[in-house]
Order: C-alpha cells, then sequence, then structure tokens
C-alpha cells in the first residue's frame, strides 16, 4: 500500500514510471530547467548538463545561486523538465 504522500503525489503528478530505464527518461531533461525530488524527500532546481550510468552532473539552484553537484540516479524519486 502507497505511503498517503505517494498517494497524493500520484494524484497531482499523475502515476509514476518507476521504470528501468530511468537513464534514458531523465536523458531527456538534458539542458533544460527540471525539478527534482529525492528519496530522502529533499527536492531542489536542477539544470542538468552531463549523464553517465550512475549520476547525473549539474547546477542546482542553492542560495540565489547555481552551483555544481552530481546526483546519484538511484536517488531520484521523481522528476519532472520544463
Amino acid at each position: 500500500m502507497p505511503l498517503p504522500e505517494t498517494a497524493q503525489f500520484n494524484q497531482q503528478f499523475g502515476n509514476i514510471n518507476r521504470s528501468n530505464n530511468l537513464q534514458r527518461e531523465i536523458r531527456r531533461c538534458l539542458n533544460r530547467f527540471t525539478f527534482i525530488w529525492l528519496w530522502n524527500g529533499r527536492s531542489f532546481w536542477f539544470y542538468p548538463i552531463f549523464m553517465n550510468r550512475w549520476s547525473v552532473d549539474g547546477f542546482v539552484w542553492r542560495r540565489n545561486r547555481w552551483v555544481f553537484e552530481r546526483v546519484n540516479i538511484n536517488s531520484i524519486f521523481f522528476f519532472r523538465c520544463f
């Protein structure tokens, strides 16, 4: 049974696709503004510029500036690119 927070999230954003091809899915977000939710509850704006099999490199909006950061693909719960 999904957690109440997950059910509410699904109602707002539609069903979450947790396929094994997350790398392929997030590749469409390269060089696009993306909002990311992590499994640990953290969420942030991200501008991905490079990815490999295990991580996505890009810039996180933090304290009114863009800061380079590497995000482990397995830590991503959901993302939406704009």
